[in-house]
């Protein structure tokens, strides 16, 4: 098993794992949040992670700052907290960015893998 493959798995697991619950529900929606847009390897989890999740009947998000997405990670977070996501993973390029937004998801009852 490569690499790539244990990290998209570690990662949808963990999210699960951090909310108490081994159990995916259908319509459960998660979300990955990469440090830049164009990453090989964040695409590589996010694209494992969403094959995951449809097996799951369940659904995976990526977000990422970039041309496309002008907000920064934590503008990004705290829009996901708003939307009330079922969990996240996060690879932060500022923890200062980061930081506000993910202690707002835990408050939430959101988990966070970070």
């Amino acid at each position: 098993m490569t690499i790539v493959r244990q990290l998209r798995r570690l990662i949808l697991a963990g999210c699960v794992a951090v909310a108490g619950s081994s159990v995916v529900t259908a319509g459960d929606r998660f979300a990955i949040v990469a440090p830049a847009a164009g990453s090989a390897f964040h695409d590589a989890v996010l694209a494992g992670c969403k094959a995951r999740a449809a097996t799951l009947g369940a659904e995976c998000v990526g977000f990422a700052p970039g041309p496309a997405e002008p907000r920064g990670q934590g503008a990004l977070i705290a829009a996901l907290v708003a939307e009330k996501i079922t969990g996240l993973a996060v690879s932060p390029a500022l923890i200062s960015d980061v930081l506000p937004a993910t202690v707002a998801a835990r408050a939430a009852g959101i988990p966070v893998v970070a």
